[in-house]
């Protein structure tokens, strides 16, 4: 707790958003250039690497342990397109691994670029960030949801009922929307999993490319489908 309150204090001095107007977080705001992101990397002698494949692979970042890469589509092998690719014209999508700003550790930050300007971040959510967002900009609006569920265990064989929760917090300006989400719920064995991200965008920008991404993605799913079916029907056509 003392380690959370000290970095509220230290958030108040040097956490880099400007009074009271949510605009970003750390170095890191809505409406910068993917050419300043990429003067910002370059300060810290992090390399931008192209990833077009699902497979781990092993990427060198700076003494602080921070890599970023971009992925992208796999030409040859399209099945193994990484999942976070992006489906429209214009937009860069790169993630950074991690990232610290007054000794709060944020992990794995997406950043989508429209047109060479940031309009969302993305990141892994922890309690130290919602009390430090809290303690800037004051309480968020919150929404609370709460659901049961029915799952059988593994262990005991016996059909139980869960209760399941959802908490989403919002700070925004007119442009701007933070939002907090921290969620628990049940696998279908009764394992308890938890999910939590902070979501920053400039609304009406990403619901926009979002709804044109969704669309890219189902033609791509489509598109891979239909190939796997013309090279079935290829090996069939050799019987």
């Amino acid at each position: 707790m003392k380690k959370v309150l000290q970095a509220i204090i230290i958030l108040f001095i040097s956490l880099n958003l400007y009074a009271q107007t949510f605009e970003g977080i750390g170095d890191f705001r809505i409406g910068m250039s993917f050419s300043d992101f990429k003067v910002w990397a370059n300060s810290k002698q992090l390399p931008i690497i192209q990833m077009n494949t699902w497979q781990a692979v092993s990427l060198r970042g700076s003494s602080s342990g921070m890599w970023i890469y971009e992925p992208v589509h796999n030409k040859n092998k399209p099945e193994n397109t990484p999942k976070d690719v992006n489906y429209v014209d214009g937009v860069t999508v790169v993630i950074l691994n991690s990232y610290s700003v007054s000794d709060i550790n944020i992990d794995r930050l997406k950043f989508t670029f429209l047109n060479d300007v940031l309009i969302n971040i993305y990141s892994e959510f922890s309690n130290e960030l919602e009390f430090a967002l809290t303690a800037k900009y004051g309480n968020p609006r919150v929404e609370n949801s709460s659901s049961s569920i029915t799952c059988r265990s593994n262990f005991t064989g016996v059909s139980v009922t869960k209760s399941e929760t959802m908490k989403r917090m919002y700070w925004r300006n007119d442009v701007i929307i933070a939002m907090g989400y921290d969620s628990s719920y049940y696998s279908n064995s009764c394992d308890l999993l938890k999910k939590r991200f902070l979501h920053i965008s400039d609304e009406e920008k990403y619901l926009k490319y979002y709804r044109q991404n969704e669309r890219g993605q189902i033609t791509f799913a489509e598109d891979l489908k239909n190939k796997k079916m013309n090279e079935l029907k290829n090996k069939l056509g050799d019987l």
